[in-house]
């Protein structure tokens, strides 16, 4: 009778929690219609952004996934996810904390201020916004001039965000921006058209930029723990002033990246082997070779008018020649000569 009373509530315990489970799982679309009862503030489940629809959070924790699908958009502060944040086909993802919009006289730390040393930057002031879980951006469609926008009306940026996981860029047609974030796992781009800005974060995984044709900088980030990667890109890599505890690597990008001022604790191999500023290029002095970091000087050398092939004294020389050979006296044919 003990028994079957133990296997009762035993079985009573396992229904409710699956209850329960099954109940935080529920899908709740944005635009929220909003009631006194219910003010989404906290919400247990997904957050489902439909097609052509635009999102707008502020200081709301959830308990679960965000979800965007095409033409949708995310416009996000000082927010609390304890789940992914998947945008497939989505117009933009924007997170940040609220020091974005700070003014002066607030009680709030500004951008500037929060950026001034790690410690300001990853301070309950300053990282306000929080992603336990993956952030993933895929298949952006392309940007269409429409009246009064700008590309940049299409961006997606994450800012001053700790995400406790990888953000993975994925064949986005329009520009992103990574800046002051704290990432525990890795920053991984590939296949996009769009330009990419990573700067100013905090690494504790790698970053890897692979066969993208946007332009991509790689700039002052305060640390990146393991490597930071760079391979078979095509529209133009900049590697700057970062701090690299593994390796910088760069292999098969067209053009050359360019870049310096890096501290690597590992080893800078290939392309990467010796970067230098895009300006040192840009006069022509120097250049790097293909496939290595070696720079050498492009500067082509003048000729000599005492080398030879070289100077006037070459064409003149031509034409005495060809002179004497025009008034030379030539044999007639059957004529002997005198």
């Amino acid at each position: 009778m003990r028994a079957n009373k133990t296997t009762m509530a035993a079985g009573l315990l396992f229904i409710s929690m699956a209850f329960f489970s099954t109940a935080y799982a529920d899908d709740y679309y944005c635009p929220f219609e909003y009631s006194d009862k219910y003010d989404y503030k906290t919400v247990y489940g997904n957050i489902v952004v439909k097609e052509g629809n635009e999102c707008m959070l502020t200081g709301t924790k959830v308990y679960g996934n965000v979800l965007l699908y095409k033409d949708s958009s995310l416009t996000a502060s000082d927010i609390y996810i304890e789940g992914n944040v998947e945008a497939y086909m989505a117009k933009y993802v924007r997170l940040s904390s609220s020091n974005e919009d700070c003014m002066e006289g607030q009680e709030c730390m500004t951008s500037e201020e929060c950026m001034a040393s790690w410690e300001y930057m990853t301070s309950e002031e300053c990282m306000t916004s929080t992603v336990i879980g993956d952030i993933k951006i895929e298949f952006s469609p392309k940007y269409m001039p429409e009246e009064g926008m700008m590309s940049e009306d299409w961006e997606s940026y994450i800012k001053h965000t700790m995400v406790d996981g990888n953000i993975q860029l994925y064949e986005n047609w329009n520009p992103i921006t990574l800046f002051g974030n704290y990432v525990t796992g890795d920053i991984q781009a590939s296949y996009n058209w769009g330009d990419l800005l990573i700067e100013m974060n905090a690494v504790e995984g790698n970053i890897q930029v692979e066969e993208n044709k946007g332009s991509i900088d790689i700039a002052k980030n305060y640390y990146v723990t393991g490597d930071v990667q760079a391979f078979y890109n095509w529209g133009g890599v900049t590697i700057e002033s970062n701090k690299i505890y593994g390796n910088l690597q760069c292999k098969d990008n067209d053009p050359m990246p360019y870049g310096g001022e890096n501290w690597v604790d590992g080893n800078k191999e290939d392309q990467c082997e010796n970067l230098v500023p895009e300006s040192s290029s840009d006069d022509g002095t120097a250049e790097q070779t293909a496939g290595s970091g070696v720079t050498q000087s492009s500067s082509a050398a003048v000729p000599s008018a005492d080398a030879g092939g070289g100077g006037a004294a070459g064409p003149l020389f031509g034409i005495l020649l060809l002179i004497v050979a025009l008034l030379w006296p030539r044999r007639r044919p059957g004529v002997a000569a005198s």
